[in-house]
Parts: structure tokens; sequence; C-alpha cells
């Protein structure tokens, strides 16, 4: 649970800097540094889904991959605390959303049941399109069939 708790603190902390998604941003070298300045261009989906690997504790496999390679990280399926959804990773137009740990029943009294971060996409509430919390419909996570969890994040 500590490590899921860092991640939420993580995603609030960059989401405050106001950073501005970009494509193609920086898995290269395998490893994703912590943006310098607020305000400026920092990483896509797939760096950023990473940072947070990172921040958790998680050794990925193919840490200088891209959006396609994450596919290949971790288990298959779910987990009540962290969750890589991927959609079409073969594709162009490949990208990777987070769900973090459910809610207490009493928490989330009237509130979804996940929390939910992105970098980019076309749901992301932020101007810049960085890192951010968002509430997605069930038909935009129905887009991404790929799920990836690590049972190290509990």
């Amino acid at each position: 649970m500590r490590r899921a708790r860092r991640v939420e603190k993580t995603i609030t902390k960059l989401a405050a800097m106001d950073l501005i998604y970009l494509l193609g941003g920086g898995r290269a070298t395998g490893h994703i540094s912590w943006p310098a300045t607020p305000g400026r261009a920092w990483t896509d989906c797939s760096g950023f889904a990473c940072l947070l690997c990172q921040v958790a504790g998680i050794r990925l496999n193919f840490p200088a991959g891209w959006t396609g390679t994450l596919v290949e990280e971790g288990e298959e399926g779910t987990s009540p605390y962290f969750t890589l959804f991927i959609k079409e990773p073969l594709q162009t137009e490949g990208h990777v959303i987070i769900r973090l740990r459910k809610r207490p029943r009493w928490w989330h009294f009237g509130q979804p049941k996940y929390r939910w971060a992105e970098c980019g996409g076309r749901d992301n509430p932020r101007s810049g399109g960085g890192p951010t919390w968002f509430r997605p419909t069930a038909a935009r996570i129905e887009e991404f069939p790929f799920r990836r969890h690590f049972p190290a994040v509990l």
C-alpha cells in the first residue's frame, strides 16, 4: 500500500507542475528523469508510466522501450492497486493510462472507485496534455484491452 501511495503523491506533484506532453518523450535511455522546471515539455504516456513504475520500485524488463513494450511488463490482468491499461501497442496511436488503488467503500461514496492518471490522450483536461488525474468513461476504458499489473505494488 505504501508504494501505491507514493505513486499517487508523485502524480499529484507532477500535475501541479503543469508540464507539457512531449510525443516520443524520452525512454531511450531507460531512465525517466524528474522534470527540471514547471511548465516545460517533459515526456509522453509511456515515459510517464515508466516513471511511476520507478517510483513504485518496479524494475522493468524494457525500460528503454515504447508503449508497445509495456505489454511485456508485469503480469496480465488488473490489480486493485496499480494497473497499466494499454491501447494498440503495435500501432502509432498506442497509449497507456494508469489505474490506481481501489478506494474504501466509505471514501468513494458518490465518486469513482479508482483513481486514473494519464499524460497526453484525448481525455486529458490539461491544456498542455501533461501528467494529470482524469476520469475516463467506461467506453474509453474498453479501448484499452491490454492490462498489466505488478504484484509488488501492494
